[in-house]
């Protein structure tokens, strides 16, 4: 009885749990289906994780305009390798980014540590900065660090409160004579302006700034002199000449604005090595029928009216400030120019070329006035057949520049030395001549030409100096290094480099590079000075190629690149080998790899076709134990008698870590299961309910 009754309760559960078991049975199918779902998106997560370990900088202050250099270092704990970019912003007191400089990316793999450097100018203004230090690999970014700079002044005419440029002073107190600092003093220019200088030490500038009352009545705001030989109780003593010159010196130009004599006492005639004189002309007089880019600064010397070079530099409500450099001192006069039909703004004053080479000579014309300006360009001096088309018609629209190109080829048995290229551009009655240095370099013992191009840009009152390197060899340069040593007056501070150098310092730029036969090279920079064309600045020397190595090898390997690898994964190597020589050469290249490491092809062999390359490429397996970290490996080369080996690493990473993710269709799709289910048991229980009852009734 016991048994039969426990059998009949089961048996009424069982039937009374149909209703049940169909739900259950029904939730469960619903829910592996959607646990198949889930399993349909995958991510797999691998990525580098990096972050700084510094951040530092060359000095705490720079001044404005002068490169400096950022360094950082910084590590790899992911679990994979990345190309890593680090950027440093200079942010100011305002929270705003005023300069950005970005440094080269690097590539560092998992764990391991990498370090990179970057110069670049400081352009920022005067103030002081935060400096924040980011980087980014990928679509992430790493931590980052900060640090402080100030950035002072560059040593240039700065700009006072209303706009007129003035000269900086040093201390107007006297100084004792062993201390060789100078004494300068602005007095009333009513008398005449005076710069006296005590035991000044040559070849430094001295400055001085003339009160406003001196300023308005001469126009001359401020003087820069530099000394060439130590001077005790010199004075410079500017006067105002209101009715004439004395009766030996002619008037100047017409529409003269102020005449001015400079006198000096206890100062020879190559006491100053340099000056420069910094004026100003009233709006009210420039307003009547003069423009104010006509102004200048003339200079009596050699029996006649000499124009200086002439800039302007600024202005306010009441004036326009100029600046122009002299080679000395006597009358001088502020005149306006009537308008020229022409002005040459652009124009090289060295080029140098080896011989069998061209160069193009170009010249950059301008048109000031409002009307077409048409004439005539050409070139003499050298050799007729040297120059094509050395006659030219041209003509310039108004307020425009057009620049004109001749092409000159210097024979290959040209004489090497130098030769003076003119220039001759004439409009109507206005002409002028340009003189270039036109050197044509020997040739060099070891196989490298290096010749140089200055050129002078007056509009933007500076100088370019283009250094062009050509590897006139039958194979490859493997280093060269070229460097310029500028003039002691060019100090490093007036120097903008547009090809970043190798190094830089006491007045010498220093370039370094591999060079490919028959491949040129130029190299450039700028300083902020604009010299006259029969300057002696431009006869400086450079050094030239100071150090060269050959490779010693006519088949090198050119590159190594290797995938990294997971246990038991395959990858691949790529090698990139090149042939420097000047005939085929046959190569067997060959893998050497750990233990247990598979390669298919094990080797290869080809024959590379001279000043070409190759790249082969090699698929590589990992054992499947093998645990994360690099192998050594060797790349081998053998060609005719000669061998050579490359380093080879192959790096296996950790097992990505795999992170299962539901997409939102997935999860969609599992929620409409889980919801016709439930319906479909619900509806199943009302059904089995109702039998049930109609079943009772009866």
């Amino acid at each position: 009885m016991e048994k039969h009754h426990m059998r009949s309760n089961i048996q009424a559960t069982a039937r009374l749990d149909k209703p049940l078991f169909a739900f259950l049975l029904l939730i469960s199918l619903a829910s592996a289906a959607a646990e198949v779902n889930a399993t349909v998106s995958v991510t797999v997560v691998s990525r580098a994780t990096i972050s700084f370990n510094s951040f530092g900088i060359s000095a705490s202050s720079v001044t404005q305009g002068r490169p400096m250099l950022f360094t950082a270092a910084f590590n790899n704990t992911g679990n994979s390798g990345g190309s890593f970019t680090v950027t440093v912003y200079l942010v100011n007191s305002s929270n705003v980014t005023v300069q950005t400089i970005t440094f080269s990316p690097v590539l560092i793999l998992e764990g391991e540590s990498a370090s990179a450097s970057k110069s670049a100018a400081i352009t920022a203004a005067p103030g002081n900065y935060t400096l924040l230090a980011t980087g980014s690999y990928g679509a992430y970014l790493s931590d980052s660090m900060t640090s402080s700079l100030v950035v002072n002044a560059a040593p240039s005419a700065p700009v006072a409160a209303g706009g007129a440029p003035f000269f900086l002073s040093v201390p107007s107190a006297p100084q004792a004579a062993v201390a060789e600092r100078p004494v300068v003093t602005a007095l009333d220019l009513v008398d005449g302006e005076q710069l006296s200088v005590s035991f000044y030490p040559p070849g430094e500038e001295v400055r001085a700034y003339a009160n406003p009352s001196g300023s308005d009545l001469t126009g001359i705001t401020g003087v820069a002199a530099t000394l060439a030989e130590r001077m005790t109780d010199s004075r410079i003593i500017i006067r105002y000449v209101p009715a004439g010159y004395p009766s030996n010196v002619p008037e100047p130009p017409p529409s003269v604005y102020k005449r001015i004599s400079v006198e000096t006492v206890n100062i020879g005639p190559g006491s100053i090595r340099s000056l420069s004189i910094s004026f100003k002309v009233s709006r009210i007089w420039e307003s009547g029928q003069f423009d104010k880019n006509t102004v200048a600064l003339y200079r009596f010397a050699d029996n006649k009216w000499n124009r200086l070079p002439t800039s302007l530099i600024g202005s306010d409500d009441k004036s326009f400030y100029y600046v122009a450099s002299s080679p000395g001192l006597s009358y001088f006069a502020i005149v306006a120019e009537a308008p020229q039909p022409f002005d040459v703004i652009s124009y090289p004053m060295v080029e140098e070329i080896p011989p069998g080479r061209m160069v193009t000579h170009a010249v950059a014309i301008s048109n000031p006035g409002a009307d077409t300006s048409s004439g005539t360009v050409s070139l003499s001096g050298v050799p007729s057949e040297w120059i094509v088309d050395p006659v030219r018609t041209v003509s310039v629209d108004p307020f425009s520049t057009l620049n004109v190109r001749f092409i000159v080829f210097v024979p290959s048995n040209a004489t090497p030395g130098e030769s003076a290229l003119l220039t001759n551009v004439m409009f109507g009655d206005s002409e002028k001549s340009i003189l270039t240095a036109l050197r044509v370099v020997g040739p060099r013992e070891n196989g490298v030409y290096v010749y140089r191009t200055i050129t002078a840009d007056v509009a933007r009152n500076e100088t370019k100096v283009t250094l062009s390197s050509e590897n006139a060899l039958q194979t490859r340069a493997d280093v060269v290094e070229v460097s310029d040593r500028l003039p002691s007056e060019l100090q490093l501070s007036k120097v903008t480099f547009i090809t970043e150098p190798s190094g830089y310092s006491d007045g010498v730029v220093s370039y370094a590079f591999p060079l490919d036969s028959g491949v040129k090279r130029v190299d450039e920079f700028v300083l902020d000075t604009l010299f006259d064309s029969y300057s002696i600045y431009l006869n400086w020397a450079i050094d030239q190629v100071s150090t060269m190595t050959y490779p010693a090898h006519a088949i090198g390997i050119d590159s190594v690149f290797s995938t990294s690898f997971q246990p038991g994964g395959a990858g691949k190597v790529n090698i990139t080998l090149i042939n420097h020589g000047t005939s085929p050469t046959t190569v067997i290249l060959r893998l050497s790899l750990p233990e247990r490491w598979m390669a298919v092809p094990l080797q290869a062999t080809d024959n590379i076709q001279p000043r070409s390359a190759s790249s082969y490429e090699f698929e590589v397996n990992a054992p499947s134990d093998a645990a994360a970290g690099a192998y050594p490996g060797k790349a081998a080369v053998f060609y005719e008698l000669s061998s050579l080996e490359a380093p080879l690493s192959l790096v296996v990473t950790s097992p990505a870590v795999t992170v299962i993710e539901t997409s939102g269709l997935a999860a969609s799709a599992t929620t409409l299961i889980l919801a016709i289910a439930f319906i479909a048991a619900l509806i199943f229980v009302l059904i089995s309910f109702r039998k049930r009852r109609k079943a009772r009734a009866r």
